[in-house]
């Protein structure tokens, strides 16, 4: 009795693929990914790698439209406000098509005689993900960096020194397992 439950359970698995083929998923395939040595772009054309590293960019340099065009990005934004407090944060999260899903932590300090704004995304990747293209920061917005490949993933670090009003923008990115982007901005501050 035993043996003839599983040859019919055997029977019935060998079945699904012939059915499946029979009938197959309404609607349109499914896009192909982005080939792994080919970064993945956005709807503008523009690297995944500049398109959060933009974002965070808006955040950290203080940029009063940055939530606004957050959320028209796509990403679902949850602002951490401290009335008379010197520490404010916020966070957001979105689905990158092609790459997988992103997290964004944003937190805002203010000290005597300068801010400290600080930004990171970290993206869990699909398997078949491609390449974000750090690569395509080096130089991008005046950051002046290197990029470095090894057998361990994709590496970068950059800087931006801005006069007016006195600012350092420190950015770096890597693609491993996942990809981590962070950008910080320390402002000078006078009378705070």
């Amino acid at each position: 009795m035993r043996h003839a439950g599983l040859a019919l359970l055997l029977i019935a698995a060998s079945a699904l693929p012939v059915l499946a083929q029979k009938n197959p998923p309404q609607g349109a395939a499914p896009a192909v990914p982005a080939a792994p040595s080919a970064p993945a772009t956005s709807a503008g054309g523009e690297s995944v790698a500049t398109g959060i590293a933009a974002t965070c960019l808006r955040f950290v340099t203080g940029d009063a439209g940055a939530i606004e065009a957050a959320r028209a990005e796509g990403w679902t934004v949850d602002e951490y406000p401290a009335p008379d407090s010197f520490l404010a944060s916020l966070s957001a999260s979105r689905n990158i098509a092609g790459i997988g899903d992103a997290n964004l932590f944003g937190s805002f300090e203010t000290y005597p005689n300068f801010t400290l704004r600080f930004c990171r995304v970290d993206i869990t990747t699909n398997a078949d993900a491609g390449t974000v293209g750090i690569d395509t920061l080096s130089g991008w917005d005046g950051f002046d960096g290197t990029v470095k490949t090894t057998a361990n993933g994709t590496f970068g670090a950059w800087e931006k020194i801005v006069d007016d009003p006195e600012r350092v923008l420190l950015m770096t990115m890597q693609q491993t397992s996942g990809v981590m982007l962070q950008v910080s901005a320390i402002t000078a501050e006078e009378g705070n």
